[in-house]
């Protein structure tokens, strides 16, 4: 669908897994002179070769874009299904969460762990992209905002004020001041008694 909505094309990508190793040459294969490629398996998914099913499960997955499908073998009932290869599938945004959700269900292996994992994952995604969105509606605004203007006067002042006070002893000199107090409790009745001796 990407292919479609950049470049107007459709292209369908096949893939066929057998146990054995094909022999023969590849013109059973051929479709509309698309010449296949033929590998012993797909290095992108380690795990796949795990038990010889690895490959199988790959194509018959519910993976995102998948039209048609069709297998010897179904899935945890036919063969067993390694959970591990379901993580892989879901890190490579090959599987929706949705769909990952369902197969662990069914394949019931640490089933409480992966939940709780897919859980976070989902969360830390959708955090993410709200953060990439944040960030490409910040970039749009910063690039449509105009420039303050500049007044000469106003940037004088401005330096002027951010500069930190100093004291200059021409305009405050230090001078003695001479404080005024009053006498003492007891210098008070002194002069009283004083007075009426």
């Amino acid at each position: 669908m990407q292919t479609w909505a950049t470049t107007g094309e459709i292209r369908l990508h096949f893939h066929l897994y057998m146990r054995r190793m094909w022999c023969g040459t590849s013109e059973p294969f051929v479709w509309r002179d698309s010449q296949p490629h033929k590998a012993q398996h797909v290095s992108t998914f380690a795990t796949r070769t795990q038990s010889g099913n690895g490959g199988m499960y790959y194509l018959v997955c519910p993976k995102i874009g998948l039209l048609r499908c069709a297998s010897s073998k179904e899935p945890f009932t036919g063969f067993s299904v390694n959970p591990n290869w379901i993580q892989s599938m879901v890190s490579s945004k090959k599987m929706t969460p949705e769909h990952a959700r369902e197969q662990y269900v069914a394949c019931g292996a640490g089933l409480l762990r992966r939940l709780a994992d897919l859980d976070k994952l989902v969360q830390r995604r959708r955090e993410a992209g709200i953060e990439a969105k944040v960030r490409a509606i910040q970039s749009r605004l910063a690039a449509s905002q105009l420039a303050f203007h500049s007044f000469p006067a106003i940037d004088a002042w401005r330096r002027s004020a951010e500069q930190p006070l100093q004291r200059r002893k021409s305009f405050c000199p230090r001078r003695a001041v001479r404080a005024c107090a009053r006498p003492s409790m007891h210098a008070a009745c002194t002069a009283h008694r004083t007075r009426w001796n």
